[in-house]
């Protein structure tokens, strides 16, 4: 007993000289190694979240999606831009436009799909597979100056009514979608952007102040998606959208 006890005194005195003459531990380079460890593990864990989320960003920054042009001022530039992206199961498209000046005539707006003029509401709610919104008001000397039906699949497509009224315009879009993902892009010194309510759904209203006056309303409403703007104010922009209806067949 005696004998294990004087052991255990002389381990521990040695234990004890050893960690007194011991040089000082190397915290920050203890901490770094720590912290690059755990870099590595949650980096292989979410290495998944990682990439949608980039994908997101991507597509907030820069992309146009299928047939939803909504304009917007590049930063530092006069230059208006275009983009979103609709996703139908698992492909998208996407598309880019771009323009000087919205002025008083209404921006381009490419997509990979010709679109079919028709030469009535008619024509194009017989093919359409959603019931067609149309606007009981219209602000004074505007008329329906053209109709275009861009084709997706037998279940998907846009509608965009063109009215004018001399060198003022007005377009109304409407288009239908199982999952949708829209970002938007603005210069706060030459937009204001207002959070308002469009037919009971939560909408986004820009007002660009600039070459006389730009405005565009957009909303979802479930799988359907609406956008309104023209050179027109903010007020008559949100009273066609809310007159509208549905078209009878």
């Amino acid at each position: 007993m005696l004998q294990e006890k004087r052991l255990e005194k002389i381990i521990a005195e040695a234990v004890k000289s050893h960690m007194l003459t011991a040089p000082e531990p190397d915290l920050d380079r203890i901490w770094a190694g720590i912290v690059r460890k755990a870099r590595k593990r949650r980096a292989r864990k979410n290495a998944a979240r990682i990439l949608v989320l980039t994908s997101i960003v991507i597509l907030c920054a820069g992309f146009y999606a299928v047939l939803n042009p909504v304009p917007v001022r590049a930063l530092g530039n006069k230059l208006w831009y275009s983009f979103g992206a609709i996703f139908q199961g698992h492909t998208g498209t996407f598309q880019m436009s771009y323009t000087d000046d919205l002025g008083p005539n209404p921006p381009h707006q490419p997509c990979n799909i010709s679109p079919e003029l028709d030469h009535s509401l008619a024509d194009a709610a017989a093919k359409c597979p959603f019931k067609l919104l149309v606007p009981e008001y219209l602000p004074p000397g505007f008329k329906l100056t053209q109709v275009k039906y861009y084709p997706e699949e037998k279940r998907f497509a846009q509608v965009e009514l063109n009215y004018s009224s001399g060198e003022k315009w007005l377009i109304f879009a409407q288009w239908n979608a199982e999952n949708q993902a829209v970002g938007y892009s603005y210069d706060t010194d030459d937009t204001v952007v207002s959070d308002v309510t469009v037919r009971g759904n939560p909408g986004k209203l820009y007002y660009r102040q600039k070459n006389g006056g730009y405005s565009q309303l957009i909303w979802a409403e479930g799988e359907r998606n609406y956008r309104v703007g023209g050179a027109i104010s903010p007020s008559e922009i949100q009273r066609v959208a809310s007159s509208l209806h549905e078209l009878s067949k």
